[in-house]
This record gives C-alpha cells, structure tokens and sequence, in this order.
C-alpha cells in the first residue's frame, strides 16, 4: 500500500474522530468543553497556541516551489514564545496581558513564519 493512500486513510479517520466526539461534549449542557472551546480557552491565555495553528497553516496551505525548508528556526523560535508566556504570567506584563485578548495576534505572523521557515515542496504529480 503506498504511504499517500495510508496518510489519506489516518487524515479522514482522524477528522471523523474529533468531529463525533466534539457531539458528545456539544450535547452536555455544561459549556466549554468542546475542542474549539478549549482551544479558544488556551489561546486566549497561550501567545504560543495560535502562533503555531498560524505556522501549520504557512506550512499546509502556503507552499513555496524551490525553496528549502529551515525547521530548525520552529525549535529557538517556539521556545521563545513559551518563555515569553511565562515571563508574561509570572510578571503580568500588562501590554502582553490585552494582547492575548486577541490570539489573531499571535496567529496571523506565524502564518508567514510557516511559510518562510516550513513551507511545504509542492509536487505537480499530486
């Protein structure tokens, strides 16, 4: 079986998982335990959270022909930001504090992050 057929298969498996399983918390009348809660949840509290949803989505839906990835910026560069989200808490720096008021914030530089650093080798053949 050729490895594009298995990914495919894992990718609908995966999607159809989350999506029944999101009913379940979607029908228990106690709110914010859906997976877009929790996820809105952290990155209202997270700068590093929709910084690397906006990195995967540079990666996946913004490919880049002929250049060369460099994933080894992603490891000091996502380690920052968590250092940055401690410092944040630990020392409420107040201007950081109402920037997470709006993860798009954080989100919309980690798309270009994921294109430049990540982007995807877009094959003709697909």
């Amino acid at each position: 079986m050729e490895w594009r057929k298995v990914t495919k298969i894992l990718l609908v498996t995966v999607a159809v998982v989350l999506i029944l399983y999101d009913f379940i918390p979607f029908l228990n009348p106690e709110r914010g335990d859906t997976i877009s809660e929790v996820i809105m949840y952290y990155a209202l509290r997270l700068f590093t959270l929709p910084f690397v949803f906006g990195t995967l989505c540079g990666h996946f839906f913004w490919p880049w022909d002929g250049h060369h990835p460099k994933p080894w910026v992603l490891l000091p560069a996502t380690a920052l930001l968590i250092a940055l989200d401690v410092v944040t808490h630990v020392c409420a720096i107040q201007v950081l504090l109402v920037a997470q008021t709006y993860p798009i914030i954080w989100f919309v530089p980690g798309v270009p992050f994921g294109h430049f650093f990540w982007p995807q080798q877009r094959e003709d053949k697909l």
